[in-house]
């Protein structure tokens, strides 16, 4: 089963993305989990897949955001992560990826989605039951007009609740 999680940790990632549970108690973390946190900080650090908790914006000095939501905070450890010196547990797990970034990133690397959130045949945008037969927009109708129709059935469907409910009492 897929995770319905949006955002998940570079820890989480790592560990997932090689098969392993990122919850268990880790004495010596494996190689291959290694190898995708280097593949992922590196990414976030080069501005390639977006990390929605480390900004990669200049702070201010006198701003009351907190330090460590700024990506030039963690450098230090960051470098040592992407050298393989030491893995901060820390920022691996401060650092969250969005699931439709993490999917960018993948398919402008040509990497295969993993299937631990991207399991085949699994549709991640829901489709409304029952609007237009299950039919597919136009590709001459803009998105806007899609939402529209789907809005109007959904306030018809209402209605008729709404009358039927009211019949019964």
């Amino acid at each position: 089963m897929a995770l319905l999680n949006d955002e998940l940790t570079v820890w989480e990632i790592g560990f997932r993305w090689a098969g392993l549970d990122p919850d268990r108690r880790w004495l010596r973390i494996p190689l291959a989990v290694r190898d995708n946190f280097r593949i992922l900080i590196d990414a976030i650090w080069n501005a390639q897949l977006d990390c929605s908790t480390l900004s990669h914006e200049k702070r201010e000095e006198h701003a009351d955001i907190p330090a460590e939501l700024f990506i030039r905070t963690h450098a230090s450890a960051i470098e040592d992560c992407v050298r393989g010196i030491r893995y901060p547990r820390s920022l691996l797990q401060f650092a969250e990826v969005e699931r439709s970034a993490f999917q960018g990133w993948c398919q402008r690397r040509n990497i295969a989605l993993p299937e631990f959130w991207f399991p085949a045949g699994w549709n991640i945008d829901y489709q409304w039951p029952g609007a237009d037969d299950g039919a597919p927009a136009k590709s001459s109708e803009s998105i806007e007009e899609h939402r529209i129709r789907l809005d109007k059935w959904h306030r018809i469907q209402m209605a008729l609740r709404k009358t039927h409910n009211e019949r019964k009492t």
